[in-house]
């Protein structure tokens, strides 16, 4: 369970995009197989027509899982942007006593992002002249 863990925090930046990426196909397939003018369209495009043809009646379903892969993907990219720029913020300071303050939070930062961010921490210390 660990190598998942930490695949799934190493990879954070591509794993997010692609979630995101997914669910946007995933909604251009409902799309397609909703709005009567783009299942016309569709109809023209020989691979979108096979899928249109095999969802079928689950057009519904593979619409509510699409939603909700696109929100997921939303979510998780725009969290993973947020602490990047907050782990960046904190770290970037030239102030010792400002690190020290914030060292629990940029701990806890190095946790869930990939190990690059990690390595910068040790960086940074030894830059400031940190001891633990």
């Amino acid at each position: 369970m660990a190598s998942v863990r930490s695949f799934w925090f190493e990879h954070r930046f591509e794993l997010s995009g692609s979630l995101f990426a997914f669910g946007v196909f995933l909604v251009f397939i409902a799309v397609l197989g909703s709005v009567p003018q783009a299942r016309a369209w569709a109809a023209t495009i020989s691979i979108f027509e096979n899928m249109i043809v095999t969802l079928g009646g689950w057009i519904f379903w593979e619409a509510i899982v699409s939603a909700l892969t696109l929100l997921a993907g939303i979510v998780y990219f725009w969290d993973t942007i947020k602490k990047g720029r907050e782990f960046e913020r904190l770290v970037s300071t030239t102030s010792r006593e400002l690190f020290l303050r914030n060292r629990k939070r940029i701990e806890y930062l190095v946790t869930v992002m990939p190990s690059q961010y990690g390595r910068r921490v040790e960086k940074k210390r030894l830059e400031l002249k940190i001891r633990d």
